[in-house]
């Protein structure tokens, strides 16, 4: 009798140990590719820094942040199974989208969006001697914009082209564009980063400058042309830039930066970089100031988002993501 006892004591054990190592079991690791940036750009950095929480916090997901030609590149470099992550932008994420462009010829949609990181503003600097008041002052004067293909550089045509101004524009690195502009080679250079970027403070700090505030009409024909669901409205402060006047609120575009992930990512994966993420945010954020978004900031994508992700925020944050936006 004991004996039987003893057998059925060690079989419930068994079963009850087994059940334990079901649920509690390691998952089988993961290693992903994940796209970064030029070294020494923002996004750059914040994909490394992105990187290390995922791989200081999991015990299974480990990435490998490597550098690549940028953001615009990541669509194809996702398609190509490059990578398996990779930043993007919501002007650039709608464009490889639905392709028809010079950049993205042909349509890439095998991308899902996890993540807004980070809000970009449009900066349109001027002298502040150079008697240019607002953005339709520019016509006809010689404009420094990104490289083509770049998102930046597609904000500020967008932004020109929907309001119909002309200008004789020079297509130019960031760097480039602040030393044409310090020159004097140019009458205003238009660039598209997070707030209090270090090269426009380079610039106001060489050249008295100013930006250019954008009306309620000029943002609303921007929205409904070029732009259309490739842009949104922002301001800019003191604040952010030492340049504005206490008090006065710039009026401009944004475009923000996310991550994408290959479609096929698993479900469970996607939830736990964002858990990785979102749980050292706060500290992140105080070392990159670019870092300045919130997880509601997931409802400004402009492209479809990953199932995964959809129930992260849900079951975290108690975000609800539209159901068009979602696609498996």
């Amino acid at each position: 009798m004991r004996k039987n006892r003893i057998s059925i004591l060690l079989a419930v054990c068994m079963i009850l140990m087994s059940a334990g190592l079901a649920n509690g079991a390691p998952r089988a690791p993961v290693y992903l590719e994940w796209g970064g940036a030029a070294t020494g750009s923002f996004v750059y950095s914040a994909m490394a820094a992105m990187g290390e929480a995922v791989n200081s916090k999991s015990d299974y997901i480990k990435v490998n942040v490597q550098t690549t030609a940028g953001t615009s590149a990541h669509y194809q470099m996702l398609k190509n199974g490059d990578i398996d992550i990779g930043s993007g932008s919501g002007f650039a994420d709608t464009e490889a989208w639905n392709g028809g462009t010079t950049t993205y010829p042909d349509p890439i949609q095998v991308q899902r969006t996890i993540m807004v990181f980070s809000r970009n503003f449009q900066t349109i600097i001027v002298p502040v001697k150079s008697g240019i008041n607002t953005i339709s002052d520019l016509n006809g004067k010689r404009l420094a914009v990104g490289p083509a293909g770049v998102p930046s550089n597609g904000i500020a045509m967008g932004t020109l082209k929907s309001l119909g101004i002309k200008a004789d524009f020079l297509h130019s690195t960031m760097l480039e564009q602040v030393e044409l502009y310090k020159e004097g080679r140019v009458d205003s250079f238009f660039l598209t980063s997070a707030g209090g970027n270090s090269n426009v403070l380079d610039a106001a700090n060489s050249v008295e400058s100013k930006l250019i505030s954008l009306s309620d009409e000029e943002i609303k024909k921007i929205l409904e042309g070029d732009l259309k669901g490739r842009s949104s409205r922002d301001t800019l402060t003191h604040e952010m830039y030492a340049f504005i006047p206490p008090g006065e609120v710039v009026h401009v575009m944004n475009d923000h930066s996310s991550v994408n992930v290959i479609a096929t990512m698993d479900d469970q994966v996607v939830y736990d970089i964002l858990d990785c993420y979102w749980s050292q945010h706060k500290d992140l954020s105080a070392t990159l100031r670019g870092l300045n978004t919130i997880p509601e900031h997931i409802l400004m994508a402009t492209a479809y988002i990953h199932p995964g992700a959809a129930r992260y925020y849900k079951e975290v944050w108690n975000i609800d993501i539209p159901s068009e936006k979602i696609l498996p």
